[in-house]
């Protein structure tokens, strides 16, 4: 990856557990899930620079959804 031109980097972005395929939020670089129901997710990122191949690994952080009162 290169911070020289941040431009250049796009993103890509998946919630394991609910997501069938990866979402390619363009300049936004913003993701927004509603109504998920409970249960244990993976929130995952990839970046690839200009029109290069995506990174072989992904970046991310677990979460879990607590069933409503």
């Amino acid at each position: 990856m290169s911070h020289r031109e941040p431009r250049e980097v796009r993103f890509r972005y998946r919630l394991a557990g609910f997501d069938t395929n990866w979402t390619e939020p363009g300049p936004r670089q913003v993701a927004f899930y509603t109504n998920l129901e409970p249960g244990r997710y993976r929130f995952e990122v990839q970046a690839a620079v200009n029109h290069a191949l995506w990174s072989a690994r992904s970046d991310g952080f677990e979460l879990e959804v607590f069933p409503q009162f």
